[in-house]
């Protein structure tokens, strides 16, 4: 089958290109052609884009603040080490589509099936538009419509009741619907009145045996601790001080502070995507705020602390964590944080026996998904 797959836009976010990627990989592996949907953001006003940049050259060259402006060639400077990935495995990719008219000439490629997800594609504000990432603009009932691990990224409602509405009479048209959380279930049920399957995230599809064969170019990390935080604070500080006070780890980073514009272009340059994986691969530990972080720990069978970001959604974590019976190793607060925690070993060989457990499942779930007529 031909296959369109649409996401949010990808950029330097490393596990939203990593599920793309995955997800790929196993439809090719299940004899799919599977396309991306470049589906990237809407086309911004000039008063919406011009303004900030106003503001950025006033604050640098009037106020003399040292700040670096981020125009289009320096945003492309930043991703030079993202870009040969996506340019390898994201491939083939539609045209870009730019905003929601734009997508209803999907019908010129002649998709046979096109799936959703994963990741926060059903967070309304981390999309161009939401009905979009419900297929608004298929309107050919010879394409079979899919949702795989959808994530709403949150367990609080953020739909207005007119999106709701036409989100759920879209979603009655799929064929198959599956969710990344527990919690979406309920979800799909109460908002939408769809019944939903909880399914793994793409990554989790995938071998550890195919991360190997993908990182097998990537230089070797420089420490033990790996560190991968989204936002960094005082206190997660505190926590890698204790790791490393504990185990005598050396830390390393896997990650720049690429949305800083006080610091030079240059020192913001996002590490390859392969290098990101090494940085499992090489670990003793991990401490992180993020979700695929945590998805590499457990596929990598690293101990690791996540610290957990509620403005980021924190049933993210929970469900993934609970899933492995993990939950112990998330903190929301320093104070949850103790020399316990540190000690407390993790039971591997049962944590990998849940998951070839969910990957049977989730595979199945696709696959029939795919040929259920």
């Amino acid at each position: 089958m031909k296959i369109g797959i649409l996401t949010l836009p990808l950029h330097t976010n490393y596990g939203g290109n990593l599920q793309a990627y995955a997800l790929i990989t196993v439809l090719k592996k299940m004899g799919h052609e599977p396309w991306m949907i470049d589906r990237a953001k809407n086309k911004v006003p000039f008063r919406k884009w011009f303004m900030p940049l106003l503001k950025q050259l006033i604050k640098k060259h009037i106020l003399l603040r040292n700040i670096y402006i981020d125009g289009t060639k320096q945003k492309e400077l930043l991703a030079q080490n993202i870009t040969p990935f996506l340019s390898k495995y994201i491939q083939p990719s539609t045209k870009t589509f730019r905003s929601s008219s734009e997508l209803e000439n999907i019908t010129e490629y002649n998709f046979d099936a096109c799936i959703v997800g994963s990741d926060q594609v059903w967070r309304p504000q981390y999309t161009p538009n939401i009905e979009d990432y419900f297929f608004q603009f298929i309107n050919s009932d010879k394409i079979k419509k899919i949702s795989y691990a959808a994530s709403f990224g949150v367990d609080a409602w953020d739909f207005s009741d007119e999106e709701t509405t036409t989100c759920s009479s879209l979603l009655k048209k799929f064929s198959a619907v599956s969710v990344r959380e527990d919690s979406a279930i309920k979800m799909c049920k109460e908002k939408f009145d769809v019944d939903a399957t909880h399914v793994l995230d793409p990554t989790m599809l995938l071998e550890v045996s195919d991360y190997v064969e993908l990182i097998s170019g990537a230089g070797k990390s420089d420490g033990d601790l790996l560190v991968y935080v989204l936002d960094e604070s005082h206190e997660k500080e505190l926590v890698m001080n204790a790791i490393i006070s504990k185990f005598g780890y050396k830390a390393f980073k896997t990650n720049t502070p690429i949305d800083d514009t006080t610091i030079p272009h240059s020192l913001r340059i996002a590490p390859s995507i392969e290098g990101w994986v090494r940085g499992f691969y090489d670990a003793k530990f991990v401490l992180t705020d993020s979700f695929h972080a945590c998805v590499f720990s457990i596929l990598f069978n690293k101990p690791f602390i996540v610290y957990g970001n509620k403005s980021r959604g924190m049933v993210r974590f929970k469900s993934l964590l609970t899933m492995f019976s993990l939950e112990d190793r998330l903190i929301t607060s320093l104070e949850e944080f103790d020399e316990e925690k540190l000690n407390a070993a993790i039971d591997w060989p049962r944590v990998n026996l849940t998951l070839q457990k969910h990957k049977k499942f989730s595979n199945d779930f696709l696959a029939r998904a795919l040929n259920h007529d």
